[in-house]
């Protein structure tokens, strides 16, 4: 009888020295523990990356380099575990929600417009030690514990053009902003202007840094309601012209206090107001002059 491929197989129990804890992604991707109890990430590797049943020497040059990084933002890479005909990578397990996980919750767009940044800053810095990832998607990126991004599963073939990275991030915060309905909010407006303008990742980092103009609150969640946004707005500016009013009341306040306190001073007098006030007139220049507190 034929296998059923509507059958999903059970994941290993162990995979070459690792037990295994849980299946990640179906047959893919798989969360085990080293004899130590750490938490590790076995990925399988694809068949393309393989020469003769051993790493493509291209691959395994590739693999060396991302393990020698010294960028906290990313995984560490352990090693290569073969288990029979298959052979996986063995990743740092990053606690916390995938990028993809956690903007299309409850994110607010303040703190969605920081991780972006940080996110395009993390690649730039991946591509300064001479690494392209290859394979930027929302479950690549992880939010850790601290709240800080990790990217992780850097594709072992051999990519070299930054653009590809720059393409992936572009098109992964475009995805997310849509989906959340937020294209008229900062980081949309920003990211519509990258894309108009084709900017580079640096490029898109200063966009992103540029933008003072958040509002925490506003469409935080996929059902924005643009007449609430208004409304926010509205109250916003209210708020500031009922600070600005009482900011001018006190002064207006202070100043007569302070000018009522402090003793008259002669007022000079032209030689017509001598003139004038010699011969018993009085001068309206000269009363204009003088403060008198209401």
């Amino acid at each position: 009888m034929m296998d059923d491929p509507t059958i999903h197989p059970a994941p290993p129990t162990s995979i070459g020295v690792y037990p295994v804890e849980r299946e990640l992604a179906p047959q893919r991707t798989y969360l085990a523990s080293t004899t130590g109890g750490r938490q590790v990430v076995l990925k399988m590797l694809d068949p393309d990356c393989l020469l003769d049943g051993q790493l493509h020497p291209s691959v395994r040059e590739r693999l060396s380099r991302v393990r020698e990084l010294a960028e906290k933002g990313v995984a560490n890479l352990h090693g290569v575990e073969r288990d029979g005909a298959y052979t996986f990578l063995v990743w740092d397990y990053v606690p916390g929600r995938s990028f993809a996980e956690a903007s299309a919750g409850d994110l607010p767009h303040r703190e969605l417009l920081g991780l972006s940044r940080e996110l395009v800053l993390l690649v730039e810095s991946l591509h300064s030690g001479g690494i392209v990832h290859g394979a930027i998607t929302g479950g690549n990126v992880i939010i850790d514990q601290n709240r800080r991004l990790r990217l992780t599963h850097i594709s072992p073939l051999l990519y070299n053009d930054p653009r590809h990275d720059a393409q992936a991030v572009t098109e992964l915060l475009e995805k997310t902003i849509a989906a959340r309905r937020e294209q008229e909010l900062p980081l949309g407006q920003a990211l519509a202007s990258a894309r108009v303008e084709q900017a580079s990742l640096r490029e898109l980092s200063g966009l992103l840094a540029g933008i003072s103009d958040v509002r925490e609150g506003v469409a935080a969640t996929p059902h924005h309601d643009a007449k609430q946004e208004a409304r926010m707005r509205r109250r916003a500016l209210a708020g500031a012209a009922l600070v600005a009013a009482a900011g001018l009341g006190a002064f207006a306040t202070i100043n007569w206090y302070v000018n009522r306190s402090r003793p008259a001073m002669p007022v000079p007098m032209s030689d017509q107001q001598t003139v004038e006030r010699s011969a018993g007139g009085t001068s309206s220049r000269a009363d204009a002059s003088v403060d008198t507190p209401p």
